[in-house]
């Protein structure tokens, strides 16, 4: 597994977060307007990478571009 994908309230994280570190994924990822940070120092010293309050598609179109379209800039750049 090399991604766990959270849409959860950040009070409801910690119960998954718990889950991932005996699934061992690659990234543990909260999304945008999520953060909880005892989860994430449980990840971190886990050796889980961590990453919060981010859209996962929202980066990946940043730094890829759309499927099969170049990367455009956001309206209005």
């Amino acid at each position: 597994m090399d991604i766990v994908d959270v849409f959860r309230s950040p009070d409801q994280v910690l119960p998954h977060a718990e889950e991932a570190i005996r699934l061992k994924p690659k990234v543990f990822w909260m999304q945008e307007g999520i953060v909880n940070r005892e989860a994430a120092e449980r990840l971190t010293a886990a050796g889980i990478d961590v990453v919060m309050d981010r859209c996962i598609k929202k980066d990946h179109e940043r730094l890829f571009g759309t499927i099969g379209l170049p990367a455009q800039a956001p309206f209005g750049a």
